[in-house]
């Protein structure tokens, strides 16, 4: 007795099936985002680029909101995200010292030096003399030949 031929609308409806649970699925993690701040470097009282804290739930992502502050053990960080905050994190209250600081931080990113600094440094490694000898060492006594004394 000859066997009943496969129905290919079968297999069809199979991956029909499976390829709209996994849309599904897809949906339902689109209602997460990465959370992302600023860790405020204490140190240098700068903050360094924005980076991952956590994936929080939520309907989506916004960056709008006025600058706060959240810490993440015991680092320091800024962000203007809006809410739900990362579990991970803690909002510290704006008044807070550690926050005031951090604050005080933003528009200076870590690693950015100001462009007066650069002239600086190069000014102070051109203290070879004119014959490519090193400069001797200063010292408040010597006369320095350019101040005309």
């Amino acid at each position: 007795m000859p066997r009943a031929p496969r129905l290919p609308g079968r297999r069809a409806t199979w991956f029909a099936v499976t390829a709209a649970l996994a849309a599904a699925a897809a949906c339902e993690s689109a209602d997460s985002y990465v959370y992302t701040a600023q860790r405020f470097d204490a140190a240098a009282a700068c903050l360094e680029p924005y980076r991952a804290v956590e994936v929080v739930e939520g309907p989506g992502v916004a960056a709008t909101c006025p600058a706060s502050c959240l810490t993440v053990g015991v680092e320091v960080f800024v962000t203007t995200m809006c809410p739900p905050l990362p579990t991970i994190a803690t909002e510290l209250a704006l008044d807070d010292e550690a926050c005031v600081a951090a604050r005080g931080a933003l528009g200076t990113t870590c690693g950015e030096e100001p462009a007066d600094t650069d002239a600086d440094a190069e000014s102070a490694d051109d203290g070879a003399a004119a014959d490519g000898s090193a400069s001797p060492d200063l010292d408040a006594s010597a006369t320095d030949a350019g101040d005309g004394a």
